[in-house]
């Protein structure tokens, strides 16, 4: 709901009439994303140098990440910073 509602582009008041529900549940719930999103820390990329190119090699992967928490994400393909983001946001890493 509170995606939608970023994407609508209405106001709170203009929102909650189409979509049938008290501006008072829109606000909760906006609140309680607001406080939750601080509590996550943000996604910190670094740059790794390698001393010489890797050729890659059959069923390798383009790319593998390793979270702190022991959370590990393999990719075929590389992925957009972006996309990446989203990704480790959403295990928690």
């Amino acid at each position: 709901m509170v995606d939608r509602f970023h994407r609508s582009g209405l106001t709170h008041e203009a929102f909650c009439e189409q979509e049938g529900i008290p501006i008072s549940t829109l606000g909760y719930w906006l609140s309680r994303i607001r406080r939750t999103s601080k509590d996550v820390a943000p996604v910190v990329f670094s740059e790794v140098r390698l001393a010489s190119p890797i050729a890659p090699q059959a069923n390798s992967w383009a790319m593998e990440i390793v979270a702190r928490s022991g959370v590990t994400i393999r990719c075929r393909e590389p992925m957009l910073v972006g996309d990446l983001a989203r990704l480790l946001r959403g295990r928690g890493c």
